[in-house]
């Protein structure tokens, strides 16, 4: 995950539909770096779409830069956030927006530090919540929670949060174990369910571990584990469909591609769905929805690119029109975003190499597909990187 990245800018692919023209009165979709967003006293949330960008750059001299980034996403272009980029004083790894978008959490080599995000996307200093080193973030629905994954030790943390100053207090630390009493040696990724009630976490080779949570207490309980059949096979990311039911999993390596388990009102996984018979993809490194649920993307860090299925029933998955579609070198994470000003939904990708943050709008002429326009697209001479990207919420 480490990545390069010089100053916070990035190398900026941004793909929109032509239909959107006729309903806007302009189809180009371009990066403003002149506009000013404003100024703001931050952890007022927004209503708006951002996407913040964390990265890494490596110096002429061999020194590393790391860098906090951040754009306004509207119908017609992508506007830099007044104040950033911003220099972070640590290495980061994660990033996550609280539910009510009014405060940011980025994680590194020092801790979990928040950053209170103002209406119009600025974001104020950042403040060091608790000093523990984790590799993935999520937050719960209801804003009370923040999930991470330990780096070193293979654990669940769970973060009670003070939705006021954005204050974190452990409330718990949970062992992941699997059935052989294997320790993972790798943590990649944790995810809970839109309906704040799952939780799994993508333990690379050791593969998946599986929780409830209860929203009334916060009780968080183990309900299993699920591993790869090969040992050179490391499950990467998750994503839920929209009903909580279904876990989608990006697996590389051996028998790599989209692996789909069933979740019960237990908890409890069921595998479904996974390749050679399903979707098949060696080097699946991240996985998003779309907002209805009908449309799974899928990006490919080794060929940059990213495929997209159609969901059928028991999540049966149908390759969409023209996947793949093409996408930045190494790309490593995904993230959904709305426009304010127009209910067209995005697929964002952030990627390692140039174009280094890729914006794409899911067609709605033929649903589900992602079209690129050839003339939207800006660039910096630097070499740059993206680590990992987040969007906010709409509320």
């Amino acid at each position: 995950m480490k990545q390069r990245m010089a100053s916070g800018k990035f190398w900026l692919a941004l793909i929109f539909v032509m239909a959107l023209g006729a309903l806007n009165g302009c189809g180009r979709f371009f990066v403003d770096e002149t506009t000013d967003t404003g100024g703001g006293t931050g952890g007022t949330g927004t209503s708006n779409s951002y996407v913040y960008a964390i990265g890494s750059a490596t110096n002429t001299d061999g020194t590393k830069t790391y860098t906090l980034s951040g754009y306004a996403v509207s119908t017609r272009k992508l506007t830099p956030i007044t104040g950033l980029p911003i220099t972070l004083p640590f290495e980061p790894t994660a990033l996550a927006v609280a539910p009510s978008n009014s405060s940011l959490y980025v994680a590194g080599a020092d801790g979990i530090y928040s950053y209170p995000i103002a209406a119009n996307g600025t974001v104020g200093t950042g403040t060091l919540r608790i000093a523990s080193i984790v590799s993935s973030m999520d937050i719960s629905p209801d804003g009370k929670w923040l999930f991470a994954l330990e780096t070193v030790n293979a654990a669940l943390d769970q973060f009670t949060i003070d939705t006021s100053t954005g204050t974190l207090s452990l409330a718990n630390s949970i062992p992941i174990l699997f059935t052989d009493q294997t320790v993972p040696s790798q943590a990649m990724m944790v995810r809970v369910s839109p309906s704040g009630t799952f939780i799994v976490a993508a333990m690379g080779n050791a593969g998946d571990a599986f929780f409830t949570l209860n929203k009334g207490t916060g009780a968080v309980a183990a309900t299993g584990t699920q591993s790869p059949n090969s040992a050179s096979a490391a499950d990467n990311a998750v994503a839920f469909d929209n009903t909580s039911t279904y876990a989608y999993i990006a697996r590389s390596g051996t028998g790599g591609g989209v692996i789909v388990y069933k979740i019960d009102s237990s908890g409890s996984p069921t595998y479904l769905l996974g390749p050679p018979n399903d979707v098949t993809n060696s080097a699946a490194y991240a996985v998003t929805l779309d907002s209805t649920g009908k449309y799974l993307y899928v990006a490919d860090r080794t060929q940059g690119n990213i495929n997209g299925y159609a969901i059928g029933t028991n999540s049966a998955l149908t390759p969409l029109d023209h996947s793949p579609y093409e996408s930045g070198n190494g790309v490593n994470s995904l993230a959904l975003a709305t426009t304010s000003d127009t209910s067209v939904p995005y697929v964002l990708a952030g990627a390692s190499g140039g174009p280094d943050l890729t914006v794409y709008a899911i067609d709605t002429i033929y649903p589900g597909q992602l079209v690129p326009l050839p003339d939207a697209s800006t660039s910096d001479t630097a070499s740059t990187g993206v680590v990992a990207i987040a969007t906010t919420h709409a509320n």
